[in-house]
């Protein structure tokens, strides 16, 4: 694929994610995750018109921070929450807080390009212990897109994230 097409494949996705993102963001009411979606639309049309700075901002790859995340549950509910990322070279480590800190998740992983993959594991309020496999591609230097599944279910989750 040329650079051309790459970027282009690059904006178009990008596209589509702020507008599922502004989508949730109305489902959750959550007036900060849609200013900063409309924040971002502005920033990515202003890239598409300068090619060159927006090659600049594909090559900044860092991960570790903190996150705002909005996702999906397997069956389909809307939840909110905090991802923390520690990065040593390609070694992911990393917590999740879900809703009011009654869900957290522990997690650890690989870096390799675009692309984080790892396994996390924790509780419900149930107390329930879930283990499972998610992975996020890196769509802007602050921006991740995820999609996570458990070792007892067939269906995926969905999960967007921002630093904060």
């Amino acid at each position: 694929m040329t650079d051309s097409k790459l970027l282009e494949h690059f904006i178009s996705e990008t596209f589509g994610v702020l507008n599922d993102l502004g989508i949730i963001a109305k489902e959750t009411n959550d007036k900060y995750l849609m200013e900063w979606v409309r924040q971002e639309v502005l920033k990515i049309t202003s890239l598409k018109a300068d090619r060159k700075e927006l090659a600049n901002e594909l090559e900044i790859f860092i991960v570790g921070g903190s996150y705002k995340l909005v996702g999906r549950t397997i069956n389909g509910d809307p939840y909110l929450g905090l991802l923390n990322i520690k990065q040593n070279e390609n070694i992911i480590e990393a917590n999740w807080e879900i809703g009011n800190n009654s869900q957290c998740f522990d997690g650890r992983g690989i870096v390799n390009g675009q692309t984080i993959s790892m396994l996390f594991s924790g509780s419900l309020t149930n107390s329930d212990i879930y283990k499972g496999l998610v992975s996020y591609y890196l769509i802007t230097p602050s921006f991740l897109k995820g999609q996570w599944l458990t070792q007892d279910s067939n269906k995926i989750g969905v999960e967007y994230c921002w630093k904060s």
